[in-house]
C-alpha cells in the first residue's frame, strides 16, 4: 500500500515480480539499465589515434563474476574451442570484491585456468575505459552462464551485453533471462540447448568457432549490436524517469481526496 511504483529492468524481471509478489502491473515501472556511450566514443577515438583500432579475432573476453559460468567457460567452452583453434586467447576480468565463502570456487576455476596454460591471461581489475579498450580490441566475449555452482542464476539485464554491444562485439551467450531483451537479434549468438550438458557446450563453441572464422558473420554481428547501442545511452533513462516522476507527482497532486488524506 505505501508503494507508488517498483522499478524493473526487463520484462522478464517484470514477470518475475508478477509471479513472486502477485504486483499488479500499473505499480511496475519497466526501465533498462545503460551504458555511458560518452566513454565508449572517446576510448575508441583514443585507440583511432594510436592506430590500434584492428581487432584479434583470437582474443576472446569475459568480465562476468566468476561465480556467475567462469567454471563453465575455462572447464567446458575454451577446452573445446582450443581443440580446433589452439592458438585462441581468453582474457579475463572481473570486480574487485571476491565473495569469502566461495573462496573453493575461486580456487577451483584457479586450477581449469591453470590447466589452459598460456591461453588464459587475466586482465585483473579494470576501470570503464580500460575494459572497453579490451572490448574494442578483442573478437569475442564469450558468457556461458549460468554457472554449475548456482545453476539457478539468470540476468535481469546484463549490462555487461549492452557495453559488448557498444563496442561493436559480437557475444555468444545463454538463452536465458533477460538475455534475449537485452541482446539485439544478431549481435551474437543465444544458445538455446539446455545448460550444463554437452550439447550446450559443444554448441556454446561452434558458435564462437563460428564467428572467430566468418568475417562476414561477424561484421554483421557487430553491426546489429552497435545499432542497438544507439537507444542504450543511460540519457534515455534519465528522461524516461523524469517524465514518470514528474506524471506521479501531478497524478498524486491532482486529486483532492488524496491530498486531504496527506495532510491529515
Amino acid at each position: 500500500w505505501n508503494y507508488d511504483k517498483l522499478a524493473v529492468l526487463s520484462e522478464f524481471m517484470r514477470d518475475q515480480y508478477r509471479e513472486v509478489y502477485a504486483l499488479p502491473d500499473e505499480m511496475m515501472f519497466l526501465t533498462r539499465n545503460g551504458v555511458d556511450l560518452a566513454t565508449v566514443a572517446k576510448v575508441r577515438e583514443k585507440l583511432a589515434a594510436e592506430q590500434k583500432t584492428k581487432r584479434n579475432p583470437l582474443a576472446l573476453i569475459c568480465s562476468a563474476r566468476p561465480e556467475r559460468g567462469a567454471d563453465v567457460l575455462l572447464g567446458e567452452i575454451m577446452p573445446r574451442i582450443l581443440k580446433h583453434e589452439p592458438n585462441a586467447r581468453l582474457f579475463l576480468s572481473t570486480y574487485n570484491n571476491p565473495v569469502e565463502h566461495l573462496a573453493d570456487f575461486y580456487a577451483h576455476c584457479k586450477r581449469l585456468s591453470d590447466q589452459l596454460g598460456k591461453n588464459v591471461t587475466y586482465l585483473g581489475h579494470l576501470t570503464k575505459e580500460q575494459l572497453y579498450e579490451a572490448y574494442l580490441l578483442a573478437g569475442l566475449y564469450l558468457y556461458p552462464t549460468p554457472s554449475k555452482l548456482v545453476p539457478e542464476f539468470d540476468e535481469i539485464s546484463c549490462i555487461s551485453a549492452m557495453e559488448t554491444q557498444a563496442c561493436g562485439l559480437p557475444i555468444v551467450t545463454s538463452a536465458r533471462g533477460a538475455l534475449p531483451e537485452t541482446i539485439a537479434p544478431g549481435a551474437g549468438v543465444l544458445v538455446a540447448e539446455k545448460v550444463h550438458t554437452p550439447a550446450y557446450y559443444d554448441a556454446f563453441a561452434e558458435a564462437a568457432l563460428r564467428l572467430m572464422r566468418d568475417s562476414e558473420a561477424w561484421r554483421a554481428a557487430s553491426a546489429a549490436g552497435l545499432a542497438r547501442s544507439e537507444t542504450l545511452d543511460w540519457s534515455g533513462v534519465a528522461r524516461q524517469w523524469t517524465e514518470m516522476f514528474l506524471a506521479e507527482i501531478q497524478r498524486n497532486n491532482s486529486d483532492l481526496a488524496t491530498l486531504a488524506n496527506h495532510f491529515w
